[in-house]
């Protein structure tokens, strides 16, 4: 699956400053995450496997699916389902609900995603 055919003349390698996610959210003094989006060209369950869901647990947590083999998504699924997360595909990202760790004013936010689950159910874009 190419999306960008001319994908590997457009990269430039480069080296870049660079921090974990761990010392930024350090730095930065954050306590608690509503929302992680990735998106980094296929390697987002890589990305994933290394983020420390014993101390941070985002509320939601999407993340592009496009670039993921069939096998990898399952996976990666299979992964978050481990952590607590429910999934549901929407187009080029996978969306991502934490439901272990809900709390009493989630109520409405749960029922919302609940809603678009059964509404839209897993409808993944494919690009040949």
């Amino acid at each position: 699956m190419i999306f960008i055919t001319d994908l590997a003349q457009r990269v430039i390698c480069s080296e870049e400053p660079s921090l974990s996610f761990a010392s930024l959210l350090e730095r930065n003094h954050v306590e608690f995450l509503d929302l992680l989006h990735t998106d980094v060209e296929g390697f987002d369950y890589e990305l994933l496997k290394m983020f420390d869901f014993t101390r941070h647990r985002p509320r939601l947590l999407i993340f592009e699916c496009l670039h993921l083999s069939a096998a990898e998504l399952v996976a990666c699924k299979a992964y978050l389902r481990q952590h607590g997360y429910e999934t549901m595909d929407e187009g080029m990202d996978t969306w991502c609900m934490n439901m272990q760790d809900t709390q009493p004013h989630d109520e409405s936010l749960i029922k919302l995603w609940r809603q678009l689950r059964q509404r839209l159910g897993d409808r993944r874009m494919e690009f040949a």
